[in-house]
């Protein structure tokens, strides 16, 4: 029971952490290929910008300084044509299929700036790298989470089907325990008085079992007394037929009480007492 609790309860936190987990990486590595593109845009308009500046305000446009910045950043290749001259390079060629370029133009310069595409997939291993860690925080949360659940769960289960054994073999013993759960509780309360009502039945039991003994035992013993006289007289029959009247006496009295115990079996267990004269059982057994 416990590790099917567990196992159904880590499939849906494990469904549920992939279905959080892909999207959101999905988004961060699309969101990091964004920012590589962006971050090497930014670096053509900033020379380009930076030179047409530089000349506007009738300056010397220094080529190498603004190639140097757009190069700050490991692998760029910086290309500036100016007029439509020929281009000025800085930095190493990218190799083909591996190029983010950007470009960006001013009124008198034209700027290419191509990065390899290391830097994206940088961003993109460290994007995949925080979900992964996010997906084995929340999976190991989810377990543990799960096991003290099943275990919270299966617990009770296990003690109350204790207790239901136990009542099937004839310990009326109350569980006397209660879980906190509902449904449990109400297990629980149903297995008690199962438990109470067995109990009384068995009391009952033992209580008709001693007073049939006694109440049983007195007529069998006078009628045995009677049968003996009878055969003790057995020459005299007016002695004989007495002592059969009174044996026949004693035998009427033996099925009345027999008729007695067995409607008392028939009867609810709570009863409402009858009075009995002291009197008139005395009487009775002074003429027995």
């Amino acid at each position: 029971m416990q590790r099917r609790l567990l196992f159904s309860t880590v499939a849906v936190a494990f469904t549920a952490v992939l279905l959080f987990g892909l999207p959101l990486g999905f988004v961060l590595v699309r969101l990091q290929i964004n920012t590589a593109h962006q971050q090497v845009q930014r670096d053509a308009i900033t020379v380009a910008r930076t030179l047409q500046n530089r000349l506007n305000n009738g300056l010397n446009p220094d080529i190498s300084d603004a190639a140097n910045a757009a190069r700050a950043l490991p692998d760029r290749y910086v290309s500036i044509s100016r007029d439509g001259g020929p281009p000025r390079t800085f930095g190493d060629l990218v190799p083909p299929g591996e190029v983010i370029a950007a470009r960006a133009s001013t009124k008198d310069y034209r700027v290419l700036v191509e990065a390899d595409t290391s830097n994206e997939t940088a961003g993109v291993t460290a994007a995949l790298a925080m979900i992964g860690s996010l997906v084995l925080l929340a999976f190991g949360v989810a377990v543990v989470l799960a096991r003290r659940q099943a275990r919270r769960l299966a617990r009770p289960l296990q003690e109350l089907a204790s207790a239901a054994d136990r009542l099937g073999s004839g310990d009326a013993r109350p569980l006397g325990r209660r879980y906190g759960v509902a449904e449990l509780d109400r297990v629980a309360e149903g297995l008690d008085g199962s438990a109470q009502r067995i109990g009384d039945l068995l009391s009952a039991e033992r209580e008709f079992a001693a007073d049939a003994s006694h109440q049983l035992r007195t007529p069998l013993t006078a009628l045995s007394m009677r049968l003996e006289e009878m055969m003790a007289a057995a020459d005299d029959p007016a002695v004989v037929r007495e002592e059969g009247a009174a044996a026949l006496q004693q035998t009427e009295r033996l099925a009345e009480v027999v008729g007695q115990l067995l409607g008392r079996t028939r009867a609810p267990a709570a009863g409402s007492p009858e009075r009995a004269w002291v009197d008139d059982v005395v009487a009775q057994q002074v003429v027995e």
